[in-house]
């Protein structure tokens, strides 16, 4: 096979995978479309503010893509911890360079 990915009718993107998918999805991936991944302990709470206005209806019409990547299944332990207290000490959390 070679290297580059097969193109569908304009600028819709397609490839085999080993994973089955779905036939119909609201969102086709598009070749050349900008896409944002986001890394956060929350991804349930996207997109958000980024479903709404001009930037939703860019969404929606498939000229950008959102994706999310759940920061938690990273973590280590019974509950998964992603963060530690400060190496010099003091107030707050920050996050372990192990699991990013």
């Amino acid at each position: 096979m070679s290297d580059k990915p097969s193109k569908s009718h304009g600028r819709l993107s397609i490839g085999a995978t080993v994973r089955p998918r779905e036939l119909m999805t609201d969102r086709p991936h598009l070749k050349g479309a900008w896409a944002a991944k986001v890394i956060t302990l929350f991804p349930e709470a996207f997109p958000g503010f980024l479903g709404v206005s001009l930037l939703g209806k860019a969404l929606n019409d498939g000229l950008w893509r959102l994706e999310t990547v759940d920061l938690r299944t990273f973590g280590e332990g019974k509950h998964r911890n992603v963060d530690d207290t400060p190496a010099g000490g003091g107030a707050g959390m920050v996050l372990r360079a192990d699991v990013m």
